[in-house]
């Protein structure tokens, strides 16, 4: 407990909203109804079968046969088997999400066993913190992305969930650049602290300002001497500190008495390992409250923690691969040096950002200006411009020549050196684009975080800040600072008309660059395929505008079907229009596709996505702050594998991923078709979805004053997890649309038998439980 009543009201949080999913979730696992048996219609994992994890580690490998034989043809050897098993190990773990915070509290794993072990025996000086084990509340978390994906989370979440604001933010010992230093209600200053005498301003502000919340964020490791005055100023005024220094737990301040509530602990894989290692993973610990909601706002702006880096860490530990390092312990005032392991500095400050912006002006027009030449010179203009918004000028795969076994050399071999790592990330960009001609390779980029931190990032760090979406999408509200909500048309189609209209109510924000339309196709929550010409028409008249259209390609291709067919992308169309010359080169800058391996490839553990921003503005400044989160190593490298492959093998995998899919869909229509009348008294039937992954379950004659979140929550207690599709919904018109609507899902774990057998309890169940309430 913080000491000072006063300090501790000051540092009070904002209550947590609990997620319909989570507590429908909860429900379900807390059900005395055997793990077996349960009904997991609300998890949003992707498909889970022995049969594509098995075709994903062949096509990865180049095994084609597990005789020695069929070793050696794809270059491993005998002694290969822990290698393999690192592979396998990481292809099936980064099927399904981690838990948040990365690990469950009743079952931690290796990895937190040690951590927790560093914490409490490797050290002189021990820390305990609470695992949640038996408490249920966690003093450590895993985050990913690296130092300054970890300072943005805790930055938002002060912003959002302090409830005595302003906040100050004194930081000291590392770079905090200028897209970490714009949120709400928080004001940020640097100070440096290295002796005694550095702490006045601090002391001074604190004096003055008594009635306000501030955060120390050290960067660089203090004296002991400057520790003890910092300590005093924490029991005296209202302050906390972030260290974000790697310090072991002796020169912590969190060993200092009355002190561990206080302090909030950053530490990276190589404080923890004592190795030079460049891992995404750090381990945040300290007070439970606060771990709470980073661990929520992690969540929302970049799901949960990567599955395949986790499983690599522990093989790291296993086979103690990397080099040790001697992290000096002792602190001398001659040499406190910046104590920075999140693998590099950052070069985009506030202001380089605005002459980057600045810049760009000029650039525009000069390249306009060059396309007008051009265009007087050359007769065929519209193929040659076509030429640079397609995969022709993408560089060749370094490693193109070398087997699997080769590249994980390079991996293992380079772990520690993110040039190594950048190379695998440009291998794996030229061998996705080969299998999806329509990005240009100069402007993608690798988002290690999947979809969520890509479009976080284009929303709060690089100003979108009105985002339009339609009805029953995603929650893009965590992304971007305001999000419009458009109700889809009363058959859950498109409707442009209402788009348009919410783009002129918001042309003020369109002026300044600041707007931009979401579109999500397949559709997630609906399962819709939009009409292709009704996308045609949205790209005609937005891009003109220099409207940001957003094509959040979540479910490529993704369907419950017998081959791969799918709709368009976005970028696809807007091509077609550009031939057509319906579009001009500048319009398709204002195109931006994010492009999500989660469902497609049922890699969504692995948190991985592909960019493409051709506007050379946005460009810049989102690849500047993208150079600065350590990469995923082992998704990239995963994913590499696979595309480096013919089209026909991926093929191949997007087909049995489709098959599967509609295995398990005719098991849920055969479960409602067999189901007699009389047992089906409010007449419940499933819908097969057009696109995505989830079916839904519409209870059509459902009785008045009968609520489905209410039923949800009933059959959470038998087991069964249901989600209302209203919880998707964010206009009345999309409540009412939805009112009579669980989403189900095709993902998941269970075989077509299990899910016929699974439905028709559902069905069963459900008809009950509607005859009890509305009795």
């Amino acid at each position: 407990m913080i000491n000072n009543n006063h300090s501790q009201e000051l540092f009070l949080l904002r209550a947590l909203k609990s997620a319909k999913v989570s507590e429908i979730s909860e429900a379900t696992s807390a059900s005395p109804v055997p793990a077996a048996e349960r009904v997991n219609f609300h998890i949003g994992n992707p498909v889970q079968d022995d049969r594509l994890v098995d075709l994903y580690y062949r096509i990865v490998t180049g095994i084609m046969d597990d005789e020695a034989d069929g070793l050696e043809a794809a270059g491993w050897e005998a002694g290969d088997a822990d290698r393999l098993k690192l592979i396998r190990n990481s292809i099936l773990k980064s099927v399904p999400y981690l838990p948040r915070g990365g690990y469950l509290r009743s079952d931690p794993g290796e990895v937190i066993g040690f951590v927790k072990n560093w914490l409490t025996s490797e050290q002189a000086e021990p820390l305990e913190y609470d695992f949640g084990e038996k408490s249920g509340k966690r003093e450590c978390i895993i985050a990913s992305g690296g130092m300054y994906e970890v300072l943005r989370i805790i930055l938002q979440s002060l912003s959002e969930y302090l409830i005595h604001k302003p906040v100050h933010i004194f930081y000291s010992g590392l770079d905090i650049p200028g897209y970490l230093q714009h949120f709400e209600s928080l004001h940020i200053s640097e100070i440096s602290l290295v002796r005694k005498q550095d702490l006045a301003p601090l002391r001074q502000f604190l004096q003055t300002n008594r009635d306000c919340p501030v955060f120390l964020i050290l960067g660089n490791r203090i004296s002991e001497i400057v520790r003890r005055d910092i300590r005093e100023l924490c029991l005296e005024y209202p302050l906390m500190v972030i260290e974000a220094n790697d310090a072991p737990n002796h020169v912590s301040l969190a060993r200092e008495a009355k002190l561990r509530q206080r302090v909030i602990r950053v530490l990276s894989c190589a404080a923890v390992l004592s190795r030079e290692i460049q891992l995404p993973l750090s381990f945040i610990t300290g007070n439970a409250g606060y771990l709470r909601v980073f661990e929520n706002v992690h969540f929302e702006l970049k799901g949960t923690p990567p599955a395949g880096e986790v499983v690599l860490l522990n093989y790291l530990l296993q086979h103690n691969t990397v080099n040790p390092v001697n992290f000096d312990t002792n602190y001398s005032e001659d040499n406190s040096q910046i104590h920075n392991k999140s693998g590099h500095r950052i070069q985009m400050t506030g202001e380089t950002v605005e002459r980057i912006a600045a810049a760009f002006v000029d650039r525009t027009e000069h390249i306009t200006s060059l396309s007008r030449k051009y265009v007087e010179r050359t007769a065929d203009i519209h193929e040659r411009l076509l030429s640079r918004h397609s995969a022709s000028f993408y560089p060749d795969d370094g490693y193109g020549n070398e087997n699997a076994s080769h590249v994980l050399d390079e991996l293992l071999t380079h772990i520690n050196e993110p040039a190594g790592s950048f190379k695998i990330s440009e291998s794996f960009l030229a061998a996705f684009i080969s299998h999806h001609k329509q990005y240009r390779y100069k402007n993608c980029m690798v988002s290690s975080g999947s979809s969520r931190t890509a479009l976080s990032l284009l929303g709060y760090p690089c100003g979108i800040s009105t985002a339009i979406v339609p009805d029953l999408s995603w929650t893009y509200h965590h992304c971007f600072p305001e999000v419009v909500t458009v109700p889809l048309s009363n058959t859950l189609t498109l409707d442009a008309h209402a788009i348009l209209n919410q783009v002129d109510r918001n042309s003020e924000q369109a002026k300044k660059g600041r707007l931009a339309v979401v579109l999500n196709n397949p559709h997630n929550a609906s399962g819709k395929i939009f009409d292709e010409s009704v996308l045609l028409s949205l790209l005609r008249k937005l891009l003109p505008q220099k409207i940001f259209v957003i094509d959040d390609l979540s479910y490529e291709n993704v369907a419950p079907a017998e081959d791969t067919k799918g709709p368009k992308t976005l970028k696809q169309l807007a091509l077609d229009l550009f031939k057509t010359g319906a579009l001009s080169d500048g319009d398709l800058e204002y195109l931006i596709s994010v492009h999500s391996l989660s469902k497609t490839d049922c890699f969504a553990g692995g948190r991985l996505s592909v960019v493409e921003i051709s506007h050379p503005g946005l460009y810049q400044i989102y690849s500047g702050i993208n150079k600065n989160i350590i990469p995923n190593h082992m998704a990239v490298f995963l994913a590499y594998l696979f595309y480096r492959n013919s089209p026909d093998q991926i093929r191949s995998f997007w087909t049995l991923r489709n098959q599967i899919m509609n295995e398990r869909m005719q098991a849920l229509e055969k479960a409602e078709t067999e189901l007699p009348a009389d047992r089906n008294l409010f007449n419940i039937v499933i819908t097969r979805p057009q696109g995505s992954m989830y079916p839904h379950m519409i209870v059509s004659d459902l009785p008045n004053g009968i609520s489905l979140d209410w039923l949800a929550s009933g059959l959470a207690r038998r087991g069964i997890g249901l989600v209302p599709l209203t919880t998707f919904s964010r206009t009345a018109e999309g409540y009412e649309l939805a009112r009579k609507t669980f989403r189900l899902t095709l993902g998941g774990t269970s075989s077509h038998e299990a899910l016929y057998r699974k439905t028709r309890r559902v069905l069963i169940d459900l008809n009950r439980l509607i005859k009890e309430e509305s009795t």
